[in-house]
């Protein structure tokens, strides 16, 4: 707390007044008796230390000393791995899922509680691919083979096709409760069909719609709808090689095709052969000439010894883009001629032992410690 001025004129005698000179500068005080010729002392500001948000302020510190902590100790364990071979999880949702598409539910105004549902192999389509549609119609409590048909359309060009139905299956619960029963029924109808190349190379490439019509035997339409990104293809990764050993590193090349030269990412995630458990993440950089490029993707023994796998793996989850040379660039993609290579395996004894460090990971670690009072 800070004591004033006007706390102490306040407090002053109340023959004391307070006028101001004609020069504006100067403070002269007057009492019953005259003028004094000098104003008295003004009392020293003084301050008092508010200690009632000393606890807040302590446990503040000790919350935000607590997440630097634990960011340092995050920061710690990724450092041991280099960035283009990375420990992989079950909890890594958007590595384990490049490029995705989130199917959402839509209700449909017609039937009792019915809802659809859009599912795309992936937001990114590619002009020279096929595109798969699946559509998913449920209710919770009525029955949904009432539906005549399903179509889906790209409205910018027109392009049309009817989806077939692939599975479809009602339940129906019933349950007696002393003198009261009821019944609950379930339906679902999965629907599927695809658009050709031919059909999908009528679009502009860039942000495009889908549009799904469900009509019913009255003739009654109802829509459902989605977004998709149609891109061209840049560049294709053509074929795995057979992999070897090179000190602490598993080298698996990989050949690619390009008609747009320039550099390149390619993320993809390293499975067990059985494709049950995930282990890296590879994150290459590279150049590729146009034509045919072999290079070689790194998975650091590091990751395999921590997972406990020696193969054979499984390469997948590819996401092949290339590297914007200016700000604002827009991304362009590539692809993979297949879903997942295989790639063969070696015994962890054979890798070279020696741990990944980088002194400049090392700067950052040890000033997240100082800063969260970790011991060196």
């Amino acid at each position: 707390m800070v004591v004033a001025l006007g706390a102490w004129l306040l407090s002053s005698p109340s023959n004391v007044s307070v006028s101001s000179q004609a020069s504006g500068d100067d403070i002269g005080l007057k009492t019953s008796q005259g003028s004094l010729t000098e104003p008295p002392a003004i009392p020293a500001v003084v301050r008092v230390k508010d200690t009632s948000s000393e606890p807040q302020v302590q446990m503040i510190e000790t919350a935000i000393a607590a997440q630097i902590s634990d960011a340092a100790k995050t920061y710690e364990f990724n450092s041991k791995f280099p960035p283009y071979s990375k420990p992989l999880n079950a909890n890594n949702w958007n590595l384990l899922n490049p490029r995705p598409f989130i199917p959402r539910k839509q209700a449909l105004e017609v039937g009792d509680g019915l809802q659809g549902v859009i599912t795309l192999d992936s937001y990114v389509i590619h002009n020279d691919r096929p595109m798969n549609v699946t559509v998913t119609l449920s209710s919770e409590s009525g029955s949904v083979g009432g539906i005549d048909s399903v179509s889906a359309q790209l409205p910018a060009s027109g392009e049309s096709i009817a989806l077939q139905t692939e599975v479809h299956s009602e339940t129906s619960l019933h349950s007696n409760s002393h003198s009261n029963s009821h019944s609950n029924s379930s339906a679902s109808r999965v629907l599927t069909g695809g658009f050709s190349v031919d059909q999908i190379a009528t679009l502009n490439s860039g942000e495009q719609s889908l549009l799904v019509q469900v009509t019913t035997p009255s003739g009654d339409v109802v829509n459902l709808s989605t977004q998709f990104k149609l891109v061209a293809t840049q560049a294709s990764l053509v074929s795995i090689g057979t992999a070897y050993v090179d000190g602490a590193h598993l080298m698996v090349p990989a050949q690619f095709s390009t008609d747009n030269p320039g550099k390149y990412r390619l993320q993809a995630n390293v499975f067990t052969e059985d494709m049950k458990t995930p282990i890296a993440h590879v994150n290459e950089t590279f150049e590729l000439d146009s034509g045919e490029t072999t290079t070689n993707l790194r998975v650091h023994a590091s990751t395999l010894r921590l997972a406990g796998a020696a193969g054979p793996y499984v390469l997948t989850g590819i996401n092949l883009t290339k590297v914007s040379t200016k700000p604002g660039e827009p991304t362009l993609y590539g692809d993979a001629q297949q879903t997942s290579y295989s790639i063969n395996g070696f015994d962890l004894a054979l890798y070279d032992d020696s741990e990944y460090s980088n002194p400049d990971n090392e700067a950052r670690l040890q000033f997240l410690r100082n800063i969260s009072g970790q011991p060196m």
